[in-house]
């Protein structure tokens, strides 16, 4: 077990707490990997899909590391959202990699990296794992729409193929996407710029965030359960944007201009 432990916040993605024990150990990202890798035996546990679901090797591997219950490590990834609110991993075994491939199939999974809100980073340095989900598109605390990529490299946040961790850390948050051979952006996150968000946008996405936290939502009247209201939402999302993309969309719905 390493010397030194922090607690892991509740909102908080598996990368961005091993980040933070990486620091607070003085440790590289890259040596903390290589430890969570290597076993005992000599051979070597994959990473590949650390934030959708672990396997259980690599959660008793960050347990015996951190101190964390392996709860809360399955927690801090995608397995929260399980069943409907608003993820779907019936099937996915993270030592199967065409059971990936079905379950992105469905739609609506989250891409590779993550948005962000710069003001939260700015507050705490949590990387919140509610950011990955398509469905999140504003910060409901700050009122701002989510940045969806890098200002310097034009990518994703967090678009890394080889470590799940970013390379350099240090309390300006550089971004860390790779550039070329051992040269990450170093751009800092903490000076990207977020656009204030409709009030419209901050309504839907506090109901989007009650949602996924398991909350009732009145809609027209009635209750919906949290996974049938985030379905509608993703439902009616999809027929908009079928609507816009028709070459007739401005008789049908309102563009900006």
């Amino acid at each position: 077990m390493l010397p030194a432990r922090v607690a892991i916040d509740p909102r908080e993605s598996l990368d961005s707490y091993l980040e933070r024990i990486a620091l607070v150990n003085d440790l590289t990202t890259k040596s903390l990997v290589r430890m969570l890798k290597e076993n005992r035996d000599g051979s070597s546990v994959s990473t590949a899909f650390m934030l959708v679901r672990p396997s259980d090797e690599l959660v008793g591997r960050i347990v015996d590391l951190t101190g964390l219950g392996a709860s809360a490590v399955e927690n801090s990834t995608l397995l929260r959202y399980d069943g409907g609110a608003p993820l779907n991993l019936d099937g996915f075994d993270p030592l199967d990699r065409a059971s990936y491939r079905a379950i992105v199939c469905q739609g609506w999974f989250p891409q590779h990296g993550t948005q962000l809100c710069p003001l939260c980073l700015s507050h705490d340095g949590i990387w919140q794992l509610s950011w990955k989900l398509p469905v999140s598109t504003v910060c409901p605390d700050h009122g701002v729409y989510l940045v969806a990529e890098c200002s310097r490299c034009s990518r994703r946040f967090r678009t890394r193929h080889h470590s799940p961790l970013r390379p350099r850390l240090d309390e300006h948050q550089p971004c860390g996407n790779p550039l070329g051979f051992s040269a990450p952006c170093r751009h800092s996150i903490l000076r990207e710029k977020p656009t204030a968000a409709s009030e419209g946008a901050i309504r839907t996405a506090t109901r989007v965030t009650a949602a996924i936290q398991g909350e009732e939502t009145s809609v027209l009247d009635g209750a919906l359960a949290p996974p049938a209201y985030l379905a509608e939402v993703r439902n009616l999302t999809t027929l908009l944007l079928h609507l816009a993309s028709r070459s007739r969309a401005r008789g049908f719905v309102a563009l900006p201009v």
